[in-house]
């Protein structure tokens, strides 16, 4: 992508619409419709974007469900909806029954469930999976690696495209709603950019302006994140901080108000039934400065779990480039992990429900919560034991998940393992502080009750588990503070999360964005780090007498036939000459023949429209 000559196109726009006389009133309302262009085009991808997220919910809750029953009154519905007000203390809900009841009467029959539970799920992955390798290879993965290199200043063709959104936006329920460790957030952002690259095209400002598209991009991945976790200021900030490599104040103010739409679309559609966002964060207990041991060491445990996976994955995914049958065979390998998925997974409770539903149990207080899985079960040590078990699993699941052809992110694969642990440790911490609390290291704690709140120690952990994985820190913060509303956790989350950062550092440089991009050797230049090549730059210059060079003042028209160009009186005539003389893009611009100091450099498109 050539900026400045993306920069020049639009002045040259511009200049053409001033120039036009309009008569009368279409004089103003041209002139005020090219200004009021990037609102409008904001606030139809903010719709656009919203309605896309709700169809992505609302389609992933129901498919999730339909795996392990269905709602007998109304089968369209999630079991959700189907259940609201109607669940007993003991999580049972007359209306919404399993397929062992549906099928055969009976009330319960873990054998037929547990097949239909698992058919259910390779059938989702397998559909998933086929639709994006017949249809849309670009709708496999994540797509963050690649859209930090499309605002970056690189063209990846077709990635952007309607197919591709099409593709992506039928194939990620199926992948989310297969129980496969995948989330939809990352992906999300890939949908809400390709809504944003659409869209423009019927706009003349930014139909042929690549540059002005990379705005609208940034603004698309805030929409994106925003709609994902509910909180637009966390977009932005994640727009910022993770994806854009150019962000003016003028693209930040696209971006709030583009997420700002798109949220607000989403409320009004309201597929959470009230709630913000999918899983609801509610915490009214406070914290004491003896457990900030422990929040240290949540950060800790999230910025080495982030290493490992990210280093596991990377050897997982040359192991597959190297194996004949997984490359050549993507739908079976998707098939084989669904299947191990849904065996594995069913025989954990923690495993069995939805990533997004065990996220909200996780971080739930238990003296205002109605546990129905076990969660805030008195055998607390039979409780830990299942939760390491799942932590177990997730992980190693997750790791041979990443690079499947299905669309899958990994945001909230990594929130679910580090809320894991995060509980685990919160529900020792918690039970060492009843068992001791005359301890010293308990002092500021009330006498005879418990001052640990475990659910809290579970968000921590799950801002941990994401940023060991993607190196982020700010965005992180403020996501946390928008899903849980409240200052009181700023400094724990701050941290954590800051700890979890320097750990991952210690292993290499980037999160798995970063890697991704190594992996698949896009054309990206992070300003963040500097090169080191070993190569003097005298070495790696070219001799002033090998290059073509125009001299920076007193040179003619005239005088590009000194460049064997062969001029004559006609531009057609001279741009054909000037064309078939050389191959290069561009060319310097020096002082003087005597002067060689470089002023500046003029692109081969750009000359040719000046001449």
């Amino acid at each position: 992508l050539d900026w400045m000559r993306d920069l020049m196109r639009d002045h040259r726009r511009k200049h053409r619409l001033l120039a036009r006389q309009y008569p009368g009133w279409k004089s103003y309302f041209y002139s005020q419709f090219d200004s009021m262009q990037s609102w409008l085009l904001v606030s139809i991808i903010g719709i656009s974007i919203g309605c896309a997220a709700a169809w992505i919910d609302i389609i992933a809750a129901w498919l999730t469900d339909i795996k392990q029953g269905v709602c007998i009154t109304e089968w369209y519905l999630s079991k959700d909806i189907c259940c609201t007000g109607l669940v007993r203390t003991d999580g049972y809900c007359r209306d919404f029954q399993p397929w062992s009841w549906v099928i055969f009467g009976a009330k319960y029959n873990v054998l037929v469930n547990f097949v239909l539970y698992g058919l259910f799920s390779i059938v989702f992955a397998a559909c998933s999976a086929i639709m994006v390798t017949r249809l849309a290879m670009y709708a496999a993965g994540s797509g963050a690696a690649e859209i930090k290199t499309i605002l970056g200043g690189f063209i990846i063709k077709e990635f952007l495209g309607l197919r591709t959104l099409i593709v992506k936006s039928l194939a990620l329920p199926l992948a989310v709603a297969s129980g496969l460790a995948v989330g939809k957030e990352e992906p999300m952002v890939h949908i809400a950019c390709s809504i944003g690259n659409i869209f423009p095209r019927l706009f003349p400002k930014y139909k042929a302006n690549e540059a002005r598209k990379r705005e609208i991009l940034s603004a698309s991945a805030a929409a994106g994140i925003a709609v994902a976790f509910g909180a637009p200021i966390g977009g932005v900030l994640f727009s910022l901080e993770e994806l854009s490599s150019f962000f003016p104040t003028k693209t930040m103010l696209t971006s709030f108000f583009c997420a700002l739409v798109s949220r607000m679309t989403l409320q009004f559609i309201d597929p959470y039934r009230g709630k913000r966002v999918m899983f609801q964060v509610t915490l009214s207990r406070n914290w004491f400065f003896f457990e900030m041991i422990s929040f240290v060491l949540i950060g800790i445990i999230g910025g080495l779990t982030g290493a490992l996976v990210i280093r596991c994955s990377l050897w997982y995914q040359a192991f597959r480039r190297q194996n004949g049958w997984s490359k050549s065979s993507p739908v079976k390998e998707i098939i084989l992990i669904s299947a191990l998925t849904a065996a594995i997974g069913y025989m954990n409770v923690f495993t069995r429900i939805d990533s997004l539903e065990l996220l909200e149990t996780l971080f739930k207080e238990c003296d205002t919560y109605q546990d129905s899985i076990g969660i805030c079960s008195t055998q607390w040590g039979y409780t830990i034991v299942l939760l390491v078990f799942a932590l177990i699993i997730r992980t190693i699941l997750t790791t041979i998940t990443i690079g499947t052809k299905v669309p899958s992110g990994i945001f909230i694969p990594s929130m679910v393992w580090g809320a894991l642990f995060g509980r685990i440790l919160g529900i020792s911490v918690e039970q060492w502080q009843i068992a001791y609390p005359h301890l010293d290291l308990f002092f500021s704690c009330p006498p005879e009750k418990s001052c640990v709140t475990p659910g809290m120690y579970a968000l921590l952990g799950a801002m941990a588990g994401l940023g060991g994985v993607t190196k982020l820190t700010v965005s992180l913060t403020v996501i946390m503070y928008e899903l849980t509303g409240t200052l009181n956790y700023i400094i724990p989350c701050m941290v954590t999360v800051m700890v979890a950062k320097l750990v991952g550092d210690l292993f290499g440089h980037g999160g798995m964005v970063e890697v991704m991009i190594r992996i698949k050797a896009f054309p990206f230049l992070d300003p963040r780090v500097d090169e080191i090549i070993g190569t003097n730059v005298s070495e790696a210059m070219t001799s002033i007498d090998h290059l073509v060079c125009f001299k920076g003042k007193g040179m003619m028209l005239s005088d590009i036939g000194e460049l064997k160009v062969i001029f004559a009186c006609f531009h057609k005539v001279m741009k054909k000459a000037l064309l078939d003389s050389y191959d290069y893009q561009g060319f310097p611009i020096i002082q003087s023949d005597q002067d060689t100091s470089i002023v500046g450099y003029i692109t081969r498109g750009d000359l040719l429209y000046a001449i």
